[in-house]
């Protein structure tokens, strides 16, 4: 999932980048292809604005004999200002072809890739749709298209492939699972536990393993409440003296 942004912008196309001399819109393609991925999770972040985040934060390296006088960024850019965007696998393929399988992303996942041609020239996109012919959204002019388009052999083209994840929310969902997962069990020794003093019981209906059915309840009940802790805070999970399903209520003999 992301914002579509281009470069030329005329918000943020004369910016230089980092410290200059080159702006965003002659070579901010990496910038903007990360602004595209974090804006969705940041609002208020466009090129212009992570550019100065960049800044801020002495994320702008030197590029190096290759470019001369000009800033780049690593790869791990994004991760060192928003912690939940992770940056996961960075796959170089230089002097290999590109594994195409390896473009494939999701709502919570994106993927940039590098691209260059003979004359060294390279460039920086998410990639919008994999398929035979990849399609990348091209952030220097604000089209989606086939990356042979403009740069022949998808194999041959891209020669770096950069994955994010955004961790944020999958993190929390996997946490309060667990949580959730982690709750009902002493529930269920509870409600197996009276076994000791069995007494001759009136007439004692046959027991229909409330301990199954307190675990179901115990889940829907924990999903309810779930945003309501602070106020329930002093709620327990339910014993055999408070049943959770009284109309069923068994005597405290039960059997076996």
């Amino acid at each position: 999932m992301f914002t579509y942004f281009k470069q030329t912008d005329d918000r943020w196309k004369d910016q230089l980048l980092g410290e200059g001399p080159e702006t965003i819109g002659t070579a901010g393609c990496y910038l903007t292809a990360f602004a595209c991925f974090a804006n969705p999770h940041h609002m208020e972040v466009d090129p212009g604005v992570l550019n100065e985040l960049f800044k801020q934060h002495q994320v702008y390296v030197d590029c190096g004999e290759a470019a001369a006088d000009v800033e780049c960024l690593p790869d791990s850019a994004l991760q060192a200002i928003f912690g939940e965007l992770k940056l996961g696998p960075v796959i170089s393929c230089f002097n290999t072809p590109a594994p195409l399988d390896q473009l494939s992303a999701d709502e919570n996942h994106v993927v940039f890739v590098e691209l260059a041609r003979a004359d060294r020239r390279t460039h920086f996109c998410p990639v919008a749709e994999n398929r035979e012919d990849p399609l990348i959204f091209d952030v220097f002019d604000g089209a989606i298209k086939p990356i042979s388009q403009d740069w022949g052999d998808a194999k041959e083209a891209i020669v770096k492939i950069i994955r994010y994840e955004e961790r944020g929310v999958a993190a929390l969902e996997r946490l309060a699972a667990a949580v959730e997962a982690l709750q009902p069990k002493p529930a269920v020794t509870a409600a197996q536990k009276p076994k000791p003093a069995v007494t001759a019981a009136k007439k004692a209906p046959s027991r229909r393993q409330p301990s199954a059915i307190d675990r179901q309840t115990r889940r829907a009940q924990l999903e309810r409440r779930v945003d309501q802790v602070a106020e329930t805070g002093r709620r327990r999970r339910p014993t055999q003296e408070t049943p959770t399903a009284p109309s069923k209520r068994p005597s405290t003999a039960g059997r076996k």
